[in-house]
């Protein structure tokens, strides 16, 4: 299991780093990349054709002006690439003469590069840190581009900035699209070294900037970076800007933290303490950002995890903090929510009626912050709200924070919204049941048509604040289950002209009479509804259970014996699907009903035990807890 979970998140790892982000997305220059050749030192040619860094152009015999220089300040590559058609308009293969080419430095050259890559689908990123190659005994503030090669399975480093004239200056032995071990420094590397003493803290900068606070300035700008948000060199806030005296203890653990991830390469750790952490966290106000997206109309976040059970309100958060790091699997969120055990109904709106928590609820059990921005309520103008939804979802999709809205892509359901194209008025994302494969999409203001049912609006996650206690939240779900499972609400409403909602075994008992008692009984949208998504949930409460099984001793063989009865409930609830699922025939059938009474039988039976088993399960667990209390 923990092969293939590591297995999995390597394929991430690397899906992630082939897509573009916020500043290497080449947005409407992206043809001016199609056709470069694929050969690394072939497209580091290209990168120097362009480019001039602004530090080498007197020793090349150009003079900048100082507008010319200001051209070091573009961040996003999309206004590089319209800044370089703008000075030469030939393809970019064509080298430019050296008063043609774009200004930048060496994080302008990586970057360029990265984008270049993750275009042809290469898994690249930019990193900073420090060189050895450019004066001695120095490390020297300095941005390279890493790239995965997949023949050799590796990253490869490779300084993009390094073409005939400075490697000769410079004298340098080595390949540049190869650079060997120790020639590069990540931040994080120099960090570590200066904080264990192993080198003088000074020796790390720039010009007559240098020293600790400059380290730690890299660092956070390599975990950045890590996050596909390659800044400038001397941008800052938060943890960049701090002074040196107000930096506490907490701040250098901190820094040591994010230097051995970097190193690492511990992929979710890196996602989630940037999103997670408002020291380092891009403000939503800073000034540079709203310059490089205030006027995107277009961003799409790409890498964001479909749903991997059909479930339409819990599987969202965890599709979004999977990606901002959270490593909960599927089974252990519908767990924890309750919802692996429920079962309500039967109608076709009972999976999101029937729950044990809201989802604003679980965003909190899991230690988020979070807010319900409905599209109703008093004094509340829907067309108004929707605006103002749309427009904060933006704001936080540019910054790579998907959102939980209502009814965008599914029906009355919450669905994640990852992208937006306002020429086109459309939203992308995933649902549980539309974007499995490629995104999908809807017009912007679908959340609106939801009528008969609340328009529950948006849910924005913020901050991890808090702590996750995951035994007190498995118990809480065990519990919850056989309370569910025995629930008795509306029984004493039952009557054969009233219909009322009915939960847990009642509700099963239920639908096995309409289909055994009513030969004429239809099959109706309700029925294949439920079915689809407790036939994925209930499979979930199996690998749930299989999960606890480790962490509680004293009931593995009830956990374990629970995770074989959902499992055998959940394989004879997909073999309803021929008699109730969507594409089945809606009736009346009395031989169809006769058969899918009988599988609804068999499903309640395999229930009952699951139910019983975690029963017992409590109870070893209550008698164990008595005899240490003893």
């Amino acid at each position: 299991m923990e092969a293939e979970e590591q297995t999995k998140e390597n394929v991430d790892v690397l899906e992630y780093y082939a897509c573009p982000g916020l500043m290497t997305d080449p947005k409407e220059y992206a043809e001016l990349f199609d056709g470069l050749p694929t050969e690394v030192s072939a497209l580091c040619q290209i990168v120097q054709g362009i480019m001039i860094h602004i530090l080498w152009a007197e020793r090349y015999g150009v003079k900048l002006s100082e507008e010319r220089k200001q051209e070091v300040q573009i961040r996003a590559v999309a206004d590089m690439l319209a800044r370089i058609k703008e000075l030469a308009g030939q393809p970019l293969t064509v080298a430019r003469p050296l008063e043609k080419r774009l200004v930048g430095n060496c994080r302008d050259f990586s970057t360029m590069l990265c984008a270049m890559l993750r275009h042809q689908g290469v898994p690249a990123r930019a990193r900073c840190g420090f060189g050895t190659y450019f004066t001695p005994e120095r490390y020297e503030d300095h941005w390279v581009c890493e790239y995965w090669k997949a023949n050799e399975q590796r990253w490869v480093t490779v300084d993009p900035q390094l073409d005939q004239f400075q490697r000769k200056a410079l004298k340098i032995q080595f390949d540049p699209s190869d650079i060997p071990p120790g020639q590069f420094l990540s931040a994080g590397k120099g960090w570590l070294m200066c904080r264990e003493g192993k080198t003088n803290p000074d020796n790390f900068g720039i010009f007559d900037l240098h020293g600790m606070w400059f380290i730690r300035g890299n660092v956070v700008r390599d975990l950045l970076s890590l996050n596909k948000i390659e800044i400038l060199p001397w941008d800052g806030w938060g943890l960049i800007e701090k002074d040196e005296k107000d930096i506490s203890a907490g701040d250098m653990e901190l820094l040591d933290h994010i230097a051995k991830l970097t190193i690492a390469g511990n992929h979710s750790e890196i996602r989630s303490i940037y999103q997670n952490d408002k020291r380092l966290r891009i403000p939503s106000d800073w000034e540079p950002l709203k310059m490089n997206t205030g006027k995107q109309t277009k961003v799409i976040i790409n890498g964001v995890d479909r749903y991997r059970v059909m479930d339409p309100l819990f599987e969202c958060v965890r599709v979004v903090l999977s990606y901002r790091g959270e490593k909960y699997s599927p089974a252990y969120i519908q767990g924890i929510s309750g919802a692996a055990f429920r079962i309500g109904g039967i109608c076709p709106c009972a999976p999101t009626c029937s729950y044990a928590m809201e989802p604003e609820e679980l965003i909190r059990l899991l230690g988020y912050e979070c807010e319900h921005v409905w599209l109703e309520g008093e004094g509340v103008d829907p067309n108004d709200r929707i605006r103002e939804i749309l427009s904060r979802a933006k704001k936080e999709i540019r910054v790579g924070r998907p959102v939980l809205m209502w009814h965008v892509f599914t029906n009355y359901e919450w669905d994640v919204v990852c992208g937006f194209d306002d020429e086109k008025d459309e939203l992308y994302g995933r649902g549980s049941y539309a974007g499995l494969e490629e995104y999908a999409k809807s017009e912007q203001t679908r959340p609106l048509k939801s009528e008969g049912v609340p328009l529950l609006g948006a849910i924005f996650i913020g901050e991890k604040t808090g702590e996750f206690s995951p035994q007190n939240a498995e118990l809480a779900a065990l519990k919850e289950a056989v309370h569910h499972a025995h629930s008795t609400k509306n029984q004493d409403k039952l009557r054969d002209d009233n219909w009322v909602f009915l939960e847990g075994l009642l509700c099963y008992d239920r639908w096995i009479n309409d289909f055994k008692n009513d030969s004429q009984r239809v099959r109706g949208a309700g029925d294949s509804y439920c079915l689809g998504v407790y036939r994925t949930t209930h499979r979930a409460a199996s690998n749930f259970l299989q999960e606890l099984v480790p962490k509680y001793p004293k009931a593995t063989q009830q956990l374990k014996s629970a995770a074989k009865h959902f499992a055998a409930e959940a394989d004879t609830l997909d073999k309803c699907v021929e008699f109730l699922g969507w594409k089945s025939p809606e009736g009346p059938d009395a031989e169809r009903n006769a058969r899918a009474a009988e599988r609804l039988s068999q499903a309640r039976k395999s229930y009952t035990s699951g139910i019983n088993e975690i029963e017992r399960a409590l109870k070893a667990l209550d008698a164990n807890k008595s005899e240490e209390q003893r």
